[in-house]
């Protein structure tokens, strides 16, 4: 007589509340080994371990497979064969997560509970059936084939789905209204989507593994999934920091001078004495052909458009606004269109959005601030030997203190300690020599420069590994001033050419002495 596994249970409890307990059967008096019923109660039993294992493993494969993760791999996936497999998932999943899950929990179940039946008619009643119903279930049914399926649950649960679909309509009549039960209490969307600081962690977690993630790669998509976030008031120029010219000023070469000395491409232009209340700006390009000996007024010229935003839109609507091609600064006010130029709280250009998407400044030949916000200057590499010499002659005229310049000293050090290390004491090139020098432009060694200029390198070069710190600053200094302070000198065969350039743009003397004051102290 065939028993359900709750009389089992219950005889397990009555062997420990009494000492009488039924005899342990290893046979089965009707099916002992060797007859036709003993194996095949034998293949059904280990069939329907294996479909149990088969009913857990799918249910926890295709189910912890997220739509969004399908639709990635659908579209995105490395083979075809995995493109395939993702569409039938999602094919399948149509149907309703809540009815495949009843379906696989409901089969799974059945299985489970048939199985000690089975074993009851092999190894008869008592503890063996249980103890080795529950073992195969625990290892065969559970661990295995779930462990399986964790990890391969896309090509399984592809492979199966027709599988899956046949038993959903075959158990409809009871997993599908459970289904819309449970679809009524607990919703039946399962999409799953990140917030955006989700995102970024999911972000992070790409740096290391398979095709990791660079860091500017992932600083750049940070960046941008939080610049709609983020208000232009929060990146934009002050006003009190933005250079501007008026209207009725006077276009000489002292203007220009100061033009080329910001470095700026595009100037806001104001009426007269109302610093606030633009008229358009002025494009530096256009002063290419201009004749400072003209004297026109800033007026004169065709200024462009100076378009006004409100201090609240996002730097994606001002990147989309310099998108157009319309303008490339703002003016940031809070009573856009104001004839009296109130409210006005500072600029914006496209640089300072591009700087927030690269999560870094981005310094160009002209700039001189780093950045507005902090006011932090550029240090070059001739303001720095510059500002070594001006320490070093200090400290030797005695002004400044030995131990004031302790760190000066550590820093002025610096340079010529890895130029020794790198090079030793033998003879450097020209394309090292010319590295070392304060010089803003770099020249290798094939640079087009006089005989004469090279042999002076060579003499220099040869020396310079016996020099102490102080004298190789000072050499690098005194003896070479002019390729401090006059970037001409530098290219001897093209100082000509600088010459007709220097008129040509700006027409004044003034100009060359910009050229010196670039190389003024550090900041």
């Amino acid at each position: 007589m065939r028993r359900p596994i709750s009389l089992y249970l219950l005889q397990v409890s009555l062997s420990i509340a009494s000492p009488i307990a039924s005899p342990i059967t290893i046979l089965h008096k009707e099916h002992p080994p060797g007859t036709t019923l003993f194996y095949v109660q034998l293949i059904i039993s280990i069939s329907l371990v294996l479909s149990g294992g088969l009913f857990a493993g799918l249910t926890l494969g295709i189910l912890s497979l997220d739509d969004l993760n399908l639709k990635v791999l659908e579209t995105s996936g490395e083979s075809q064969t995995e493109r395939d497999h993702a569409k039938r998932l999602i094919n399948l999943l149509s149907l309703g997560r809540h009815w495949i899950l009843s379906v696989l929990l409901l089969s799974n179940s059945v299985v489970n509970e048939a199985l000690p039946i089975f074993l009851d008619s092999i190894l008869g009643g008592g503890y063996s059936a249980i103890f080795i119903s529950t073992a195969s279930i625990f290892m065969f049914g559970e661990i295995i084939p779930q462990s399986i399926c964790a990890r391969h649950g896309l090509a399984i649960g592809s492979f199966f789905s027709p599988l899956v679909l046949i038993l959903c309509y075959l158990t409809s009549p009871i997993t599908y209204p459970l289904s819309k039960l449970l679809d009524f209490i607990l919703g039946s969307q399962h999409d799953t989507t990140y917030k955006k600081a989700e995102l970024k962690s999911f972000l992070n977690l790409h740096r290391y593994g398979v095709e990791p993630l660079q860091d500017d790669e992932i600083n750049i998509m940070e960046a941008c999934l939080s610049l709609n976030e983020k208000k232009v008031m929060d990146i934009m120029t002050p006003i009190e920091d933005v250079y501007k010219l008026s209207s009725d000023q006077v276009v000489d070469g002292v203007v220009i001078d100061k033009i080329l000395h910001h470095g700026y491409s595009r100037i806001p232009i104001h009426t007269p004495n109302n610093p606030t209340r633009f008229i358009g700006m002025l494009l530096v390009k256009k002063l290419i052909k201009y004749d400072p000996e003209d004297k026109w007024l800033v007026s004169d010229f065709a200024l462009s458009v100076l378009p006004e935003a409100l201090p609240n839109i996002s730097c994606f609507q001002a990147l989309d606004y310099f998108q157009t091609g319309r303008a490339h600064l703002l003016v940031i006010t809070e009573h856009p269109g104001d004839l009296q130029g109130r409210g006005v709280l500072g600029v914006a250009t496209l640089e300072d959005v591009l700087e927030e998407i690269l999560g870094e400044e981005i310094i160009d030949e002209s700039d001189r601030i780093m950045d507005n916000r902090s006011k932090r200057r550029v240090v070059r590499t001739h303001q720095y030997i510059k500002g070594i010499y001006e320490r070093q002659k200090a400290v030797r005229r005695g002004s400044l203190p030995e131990s004031s310049t302790k760190s000066t000293n550590s820093r002025a050090e610096s340079p010529v300690a890895n130029f020794r290390k790198k090079h030793g004491t033998s003879t450097p090139s020209t394309s090292t020599m010319e590295y070392a020098r304060p010089s803003a432009t770099v020249m290798d060694s094939s640079h087009p420069i006089s005989s004469t200029n090279t042999n002076t390198n060579t003499n220099t070069n040869s020396t310079v590994a016996n020099m102490s710190n102080e004298d190789l600053v000072e050499n690098l200094t005194d003896e070479n001033t002019a390729l401090i302070k006059s970037p001409a000198a530098r290219h001897p065969t093209n100082s000509s050419n600088r010459a007709k350039f220097t008129t040509s743009v700006v027409g004044s003397p003034t100009h060359s002495e910009r050229d010196n004051n670039n190389y003024g102290s550090v900041a």
